[in-house]
């Protein structure tokens, strides 16, 4: 992950892949950051673009028609749209947005800053926002949390369908040894022992043992 420290007229200050655990302190749960390497300052724009890829309406020019685009990325500070139609001189127009996002509505007001023709009908607007918007800040912290969270179930169903079958072979492996060494038990001993055990009490009288079948007894440690 990375960290951002916003700071009023100022560039902010960016600290590239940080660790994030959480730990128990007074019996409150918190995060502990950690970083390898030092902040630096970055380029606002840079620093917070968050792709989206959803589809909007945009009215680009006060005397246009509004028209659907496609909201490519936003960032605290603006906005990019890709619109069919190649407007001259649109460097400081107006641009009107609205789009929705899992039940959120968001409309935001912006001035185009730059422009590039990827085709006919295929062209980016670039736009920077007229003022702070609250509610754009709280969106994209709520949409990177769930972006962590849908890649974090991701990353364990990977981790379930990968390792599925060693799980299962491991547990039939463990299995199987329990029972080899059942059976090895039986086998290297205790199978004397058992018999031991049933016959401990056999009291022979002399001259018995001649009736006994050495062959079948042979291991057998009779007391008495």
């Amino acid at each position: 992950m990375n960290l951002v420290l916003n700071r009023q007229n100022h560039p902010p200050v960016v600290w590239r892949r940080i660790r994030v655990e959480t730990t128990v302190y007074k019996k409150n749960t918190l995060y502990r950051i950690t970083s390898v390497t030092t902040g630096l300052e970055e380029n606002r724009r840079s620093a917070f673009r968050l792709p989206l890829g959803l589809q909007g309406v945009a009215q680009i020019g006060a005397n246009r028609k509004a028209s659907d685009v496609m909201v490519q990325d936003i960032s605290e500070s603006g906005f990019s749209i890709v619109a069919k139609d190649d407007i001259e001189n649109s460097d400081g127009l107006i641009v009107r947005l609205v789009f929705s996002d899992d039940g959120a509505s968001m409309s935001l007001t912006g001035l185009v800053v730059r422009k590039v023709v990827y085709g006919e009908e295929k062209v980016l607007y670039g736009c920077k926002l007229n003022n702070k918007v609250v509610a754009l800040s709280r969106y994209i912290n709520e949409r990177q949390r769930k972006q962590i969270l849908k890649q974090k179930e991701v990353t364990l169903e990977q981790g379930k369908i990968v390792g599925y079958g060693d799980l299962r072979g491991k547990a039939q492996n463990a299995a199987d040894d329990r029972k080899g060494d059942a059976i090895r038990g039986l086998s290297d001993g205790s199978a004397d022992r058992i018999k031991s055990d049933r016959y401990r009490n056999v009291n022979l009288n002399e001259g018995d043992h001649k009736n006994i079948n050495y062959d079948r007894y042979k291991n057998l440690n009779l007391n008495g």
